[in-house]
């Protein structure tokens, strides 16, 4: 077979072919047996089937009129090939709202009387046996009990939780929940014993002395003050009434006695004040024999008064786990007393028979160091 190129098609192949330094004929060779392969690599394009004149006009006059099993009987078929014949023949798919009944729908009368005094003295009957004895819809049921359960929350609040007051209409918990929180009402856990709205004198919780002494200095919590009152409120509303006090952010003032009183019991007033004072608690360290000893002493746990004597007094570590006599000595750079074991300063003393400056921490020791005069010279180059 001889075929010619011609046209747009010749200039382009010669193009392409100066590009590649090929020449022209093995070029248009080659797209040809690539075109060939990838035409017969292609699938084949599925044709719509086509019902036969007969059924297509069958289809076509009645397919609003009957649904598909009702055509799919009358002709023969399976429903699923008259909904594909339909479908190829362009016919829009209907929803099930469309669906047209040879049989008018009669309206659903309202409910009467009788029929909702039935439905209010029964809530423990289903909606489904109540549509039965009734003959009305199930949804007609439903739509009447949740329009008595909003009078009922529109009249009475939230007295009960939702599990108690659904059962009193027939109503599952999770339907008179979203009831309850399309109408915006709140119920607070416990019922309306705990609701924060319950009036209560502020003088019931205390003084303003009494308060600002418990959160800063007895020991107490907000929570613990309400358990110690036999109160019925939330902890919230406690906190409302203390901002009315003008005592908001007190928690944030705790002093050493708070925490004091928290690790030994609110009962123990005088330890409580005696673990404040630094010098008490050092010597009870040197007489007991270190913290694990103080702590077995006093009843508490260890890595309570581990936290306190760190983070309340600030007292160092070595301190707190010496054992035997502990010396007094004076810091080199802001001239305060504080202790060390004894036998740590003998040591210190063998090994440093000059040293005449103490300090209590590094940071003093640092400073002191800075303080010093520097020596002018030159450096030595390091070799």
């Amino acid at each position: 077979m001889n075929f010619e190129i011609v046209g747009k098609l010749l200039e382009r192949t010669v193009s392409l072919a100066s590009k590649l330094n090929c020449d022209a004929e093995i070029l248009f060779a080659e797209i040809y047996r690539k075109g060939l392969e990838a035409m017969e690599m292609a699938k084949p394009v599925r044709a719509k089937q086509l019902p036969s004149e007969e059924t297509a006009s069958f289809i076509e006059l009645n397919w609003l009129s009957m649904s598909d099993d009702e055509i799919a009987k009358a002709l023969g078929f399976s429903h699923h090939t008259v909904t594909q014949y339909r479908c190829n023949m362009g016919l829009v798919k209907r929803s099930h709202s469309m669906n047209v009944s040879t049989h008018p729908i009669e309206p659903v009368a309202e409910l009467s009387e009788e029929e909702k005094a039935k439905i209010a003295s029964k809530p423990e009957d289903s909606h489904q046996i109540l549509s039965a004895s009734l003959h009305k819809p199930i949804g007609m049921i439903k739509s009447y009990r949740l329009k008595l359960a909003e009078e009922n929350i529109r009249e009475h609040g939230t007295d009960e939780s939702d599990v108690i007051a659904a059962r009193k209409f027939g109503l599952r918990a999770r339907d008179y929940l979203g009831l309850r929180r399309k109408l915006h009402v709140l119920r607070i856990r416990g019922g309306a014993k705990n609701h924060p709205n319950k009036k209560m004198e502020p003088c019931e919780l205390g003084t303003v002395e009494e308060i600002r002494y418990a959160l800063t200095e007895g020991g107490q919590t907000v929570t613990g003050i309400i358990e110690a009152k036999g109160l019925k409120i939330t902890r919230q509303r406690a906190h409302q009434i203390i901002d009315d006090y003008g005592l908001g952010g007190i928690t944030k003032q705790r002093k050493p006695l708070w925490y004091a009183h928290r690790l030994v019991g609110l009962e123990k007033t005088e330890l409580a004040r005696n673990l404040t004072d630094k010098d008490w608690v050092t010597k009870r360290l040197a007489e007991s024999g270190g913290r694990c000893a103080l702590a077995a002493k006093l009843s508490v746990p260890e890595w309570s008064l581990g936290s306190y004597l760190r983070l309340r007094l600030g007292l160092e570590t070595d301190l707190e786990k010496s054992h035997g006599e502990m010396v007094e000595l004076k810091c080199s750079f802001c001239k305060s007393s504080f202790w060390r074991p004894k036998k740590l300063v003998e040591r210190d003393k063998k090994l440093h028979p000059n040293k005449t400056n103490y300090f209590h921490n590094k940071i003093c020791q640092g400073k002191w160091l800075g303080a010093l005069p520097k020596k002018k010279g030159k450096r030595k180059k390091q070799s």
